[in-house]
């Protein structure tokens, strides 16, 4: 699975400052179904953080979605103790 992740780098007053930020993120999935809304997503995410960033840009990063279903459906145990 792609997502589609836009990126934003927050004006600086000096180098390292601040880490980049996503900013909107789409899987293509979801672009697919509605390419027109993704493209009005992105360019209403950039014209926001044009006071606070200095760039923008989207990222195509591949994941496994499967693996992702699947830990998202399994059920999670988090063992602990409880210390007197």
């Amino acid at each position: 699975m792609n997502l589609h992740i836009l990126f934003g780098q927050r004006k600086q007053s000096y180098d390292g400052e601040f880490a980049p930020e996503p900013l909107l993120c789409w899987s293509a999935y979801e672009i697919d179904e509605n390419p027109e809304g993704y493209d009005g997503a992105v360019e209403a995410a950039q014209k926001k953080a044009e006071k606070d960033f200095s760039s923008t840009q989207v990222f195509i990063i591949k994941v496994d979605g499967e693996k992702i279903a699947k830990t998202l459906n399994e059920p999670v145990v988090i063992k602990g103790e409880i210390q007197p």
